[in-house]
C-alpha cells in the first residue's frame, strides 16, 4: 500500500536546486509539450483543410508523446525512479476507478439537487452525436490534459516538492506552477501557428477565449488542491487521471459543448455548481484518503 510517506522516499534530502529544477522542469515541459501540440495539431488541420477531431486528435497525440519524452528524460537526469512520482504499472483500473467513483458521487450530490429543482435544464437527448462526442472528448481530453498534466504537476513536479517542503507549501508551490502553464503553452503556440501561416492567435492568454480570466483562474486554484488531493489517496498518478477525465467531461456538459446531451444551465448563477462539487470531490479524496492509510 503507498502512503505520502512515498513521497519523501529518496536517497536523502533534495537540494533546492533539484526541488525547484524538477517542478520548473516539469511545468516547462508541458507547457512546451502543449504549446507544440496545439501549433502542429490545430494549425497542420487548418493548413490541409482536415475535417473534425483530426487536428484535436493529433494535438493530443502530440501532447503525450512530448509530454512522456520530456518527464522521461528528466526523470533519468535527476534519478527520479517513476513509482516514486507516481508513474505505476500495476492497479491502474483500480487507481481510474477511485478517482471516478470521487467525482462521480461528489457531482450527484451537488449537481442532482438543481436538477430537481429545475435549475438543469434537459431539452432531449440526441444518442449518436452524444456518443461521438463522448468518444472523442475522452481520447483528446486524456491525451491533452488528464493523463499529460497529472504526470508533470501532480506526478513529479508535486511529488519533488513534496519531498522538501511540507504539504500545505508543496501543494501551493505546484498549484502557482500548474496555473502559470497554460498561459507560457500560448506563447509557444502562437509562434509555431503563426510560423505555419495558419493564423495570428495572441501571443499570451491567461484564460481560453471567451472565459473570464479571475473565474478561470479561481476554478483551477480549486482545480489543483482537488487533484492533489487525489494524488494523495495511493500514491498513484491515475486517481488524479480518472477524477481529471470525468471533471473535465461533466463541466463540459455543463457548460452546453456535450453534442447532442440537451443539458442547459437555467441562470448564470447555476455555474457555481461546479465549485461546488469540486470542492466537495476535494472533502472526499481527503475522507478516501484517511481510510485508505
Amino acid at each position: 500500500m503507498s502512503t505520502e510517506s512515498d513521497l519523501r522516499a529518496t536517497t536523502g534530502r533534495p537540494s533546492w536546486r533539484l526541488t525547484l529544477g524538477r517542478a520548473l522542469g516539469a511545468m516547462i515541459i508541458f507547457s512546451v509539450a502543449l504549446g507544440v501540440a496545439s501549433g502542429i495539431g490545430l494549425g497542420v488541420a487548418r493548413t490541409m483543410g482536415w475535417p473534425w477531431p483530426a487536428g484535436s486528435l493529433l494535438q493530443a497525440a502530440l501532447c503525450t508523446v512530448i509530454t512522456l519524452a520530456g518527464i522521461g528524460w528528466l526523470a533519468r537526469r535527476t534519478n527520479s525512479a517513476t513509482a516514486w512520482f507516481g508513474f505505476r504499472g500495476s492497479k491502474i483500473i483500480r487507481d481510474l476507478g477511485i478517482g471516478f467513483g470521487v467525482i462521480a458521487a461528489a457531482a450527484v450530490v451537488v449537481i442532482g439537487p438543481a436538477a430537481v429543482l429545475g435549475g438543469i435544464r434537459f431539452q432531449g437527448v440526441d444518442p449518436a452525436p452524444l456518443l461521438t462526442w463522448l468518444g472523442v472528448t475522452v481520447l483528446v481530453a486524456t491525451g491533452l490534459e488528464a493523463f499529460p498534466e497529472e504526470l508533470a504537476f501532480r506526478g513529479l513536479a508535486y511529488s519533488s516538492l513534496r519531498g522538501r517542503l511540507r504539504p500545505f507549501l508543496a501543494a501551493t508551490v505546484a498549484t502557482v506552477i500548474f496555473v502559470l502553464a497554460p498561459g507560457l503553452s500560448t506563447t509557444v503556440s502562437a509562434l509555431i501557428t503563426r510560423a505555419l501561416g495558419a493564423g495570428e492567435p495572441p501571443w499570451y492568454a491567461i484564460a481560453p477565449p471567451g472565459q473570464d480570466p479571475v473565474s478561470y483562474l479561481m476554478l483551477l486554484v480549486l482545480w489543483s488542491c482537488c487533484l492533489i488531493q487525489a494524488r494523495q489517496v495511493t500514491g498513484s498518478i491515475w486517481v488524479g487521471v480518472g477524477a481529471h477525465l470525468l471533471l473535465l467531461i461533466i463541466n463540459r456538459t455543463l457548460l452546453g459543448s456535450a453534442t447532442g446531451s440537451g443539458v442547459q444551465l437555467a441562470g448564470p448563477d447555476l455555474i457555481l455548481v461546479i465549485p461546488g462539487y469540486v470542492i466537495l470531490a476535494t472533502v472526499g479524496f481527503a475522507l478516501v484518503r484517511g481510510r485508505w492509510s
